[in-house]
């Protein structure tokens, strides 16, 4: 296990959400990388796609890649001395994830599966104490996407949607900072059936091509 400490929770690990390699699809998983000296070095396993524990620190950082600005959210999962960092760019799924996010009321025993939906998106549900995580906000209480022209190809521009996710995502930190209380987290391998309801379809249309961008 990971031997360096970050400021507040100890051991840490980096479980990066991963549904592409070389290009391809392929089935979710969260990579896992543990610091080695000064250097993140990925696990070679691929079969972790859920977490569970609780959730004790989240927030938007923005980012640029190649002159495009974009926002990293990071999530913590806290598990004893240990805890996991979950680095997430903004986009359909994670919007989903974090809605999830927003109705909580307290913050412990939660579980959070990466998988691939029927219609071929990686998408990511959310559960506390076995019982489905649902939305605080429905699509019609969200800012609409614009739609832009660029190179005569028509584009649709999330950064209302995201600015509004980012004020929310400081208003659940905050509920985070005075709500949590004796975390504790397991990393679980995939061992049943993906129930029929982890297939609706995500409601957050539209798709985004994406590079693949080091967190």
């Amino acid at each position: 296990m990971l031997q360096n400490k970050n400021e507040k929770s100890g051991k840490l690990l980096i479980l990066k959400p991963v549904s592409k390699i070389n290009g391809e699809n392929v089935r979710p998983f969260f990579e896992i990388s543990s610091k080695e000296g000064d250097k993140w070095v990925p696990s070679e396993d691929n079969s972790i796609n859920s977490i569970s524990g609780s959730l004790f620190k989240i927030e938007a950082v923005e980012e640029e890649y190649k002159g495009d600005k974009y926002f990293r959210v990071k999530a913590f999962i806290k598990d004893g001395d240990e805890s996991y960092l979950i680095p997430f760019r903004m986009n359909i799924a994670s919007r989903s994830l974090l809605n999830s996010f927003f109705n909580l009321e307290s913050f412990d025993n939660i579980s959070i599966r990466y998988y691939l939906s029927k219609t071929g998106y990686d998408s990511y549900y959310v559960t506390q104490n076995d019982n489905k995580a649902t939305w605080k906000f429905e699509s019609s209480e969200l800012p609409s996407p614009e739609e832009i022209t660029f190179k005569g190809k028509i584009i649709r521009d999330f950064t209302k949607i995201d600015m509004f996710f980012v004020e929310q995502i400081k208003i659940l930190n905050d509920k985070i900072r005075l709500n949590l209380s004796n975390p504790t987290a397991t990393i679980n391998k995939e061992t049943r059936p993906e129930p029929s309801d982890w297939e609706e379809e995500d409601k957050f249309s539209g798709s985004v091509e994406e590079d693949e961008i080091p967190f």
